[in-house]
Parts: C-alpha cells; sequence; structure tokens
C-alpha cells in the first residue's frame, strides 16, 4: 500500500517511541507499506524536526528525516 505520511506523524514518532505514530513509522520500516515522499513533504519532515522547541537530540534527526527512515532498508518512493 502507498501511503504519504504527515509532518505531524514523523514528529509525533519520533517525540514517542509508543503509540499510534511510532505504529506508522514501523510499518514503512518493515516494508508492510510503501511511504512516498516529494521533495516539498521531505523538506517539511525536515523542518518540522528542526524546530527548537521539540528539542530533539541530533541523532534523532538524520539529513532531514526521523533516525528510522535512516537506520533500516527502507521502502519509499519519492514522487515530483
Amino acid at each position: 500500500m502507498k501511503v504519504v505520511i504527515d509532518t505531524n506523524v514523523v514528529v509525533s514518532a519520533n517525540l514517542s517511541d509508543e503509540g499510534p505514530s511510532a505504529a506508522i513509522l514501523d510499518l514503512a520500516a518493515s516494508t508492510i507499506i510503501l511511504m512516498c515522499i516529494s521533495p516539498a513533504v521531505f523538506v517539511g519532515y525536515e523542518d518540522a524536526l528542526r524546530r527548537p522547541r521539540l528539542k530533539l537530540e541530533p541523532f534523532r534527526i538524520a539529513s532531514g528525516v526521523p533516525v528510522e527512515l535512516t537506520a533500516v532498508p527502507w521502502s519509499f518512493d519519492l514522487v515530483n
């Protein structure tokens, strides 16, 4: 199944390792769902995750995406 994951879901999953948002990213990490990401959505993830008020540790952010996106073999499409 192809999905576009809202920025709020990505942020919530990085704030808590439990709950629905984390479960959605786990599905993408295990390639059960195919995450579709446009360049604009990718930038949105990066901007949101770098907000100082979130106080995310640098290891939680890598090239604008949650560490989960870079730590496992991902199944995603970059769409224009």
